[in-house]
Order: structure tokens, then sequence, then C-alpha cells
């Protein structure tokens, strides 16, 4: 389940305006795994979070790329970001 990759499975029942935006960023990307992709496209996906949520949601792009052999591009406007 996509939930349970991302672990997020406990957001499974809260509406998009229950959430953080983190959160939220992260539910759309368990989203787009429910289709088995091969890339991901993700424009600024770290847009708007705390630091502490930018870096779970490169760390989660990352383990998918790893795990999955997804490839994943990215646009950011943060270019320390890469080397996460």
């Amino acid at each position: 389940m996509a939930l349970e990759t991302i672990g997020i499975l406990h957001l499974a029942k809260k509406s998009c305006n229950e959430v953080s935006g983190g959160e939220l960023q992260l539910a759309l990307i368990a989203r787009t795994l429910v289709s088995n992709p091969e890339v991901l496209i993700l424009d600024e996906p770290e847009s708007h979070l705390d630091i502490q949520k930018q870096i779970v949601i490169l760390q989660t792009i990352k383990h998918l790329s790893q795990a999955r052999g997804i490839s994943c591009i990215i646009n950011t406007h943060y270019p320390n970001h890469a080397s996460i």
C-alpha cells in the first residue's frame, strides 16, 4: 500500500485540510505511487515547508528512487538540496 510505503498510513482517514503541508506533500507522492511510475517529476516538492519537513520529503524521494528504481527529476530553488 502506498501510504505504508511513504509512512503516512495514520493519515488515511483525514481530509486535506486536516493535515500539515508536509503531510499533504507526502500524500501526493503516495498517490502517484499507485500507478507504479517509472519516473517522478516534482516541481519544488519542498516549497513552503519548514526545514525538517523539507528533509523528510527529499529523503522519501531518495528512498523511493533507490528502493523502487524510480527516476526522480526535481526542480528546486535550493541548490544544497542536491546533496541530500
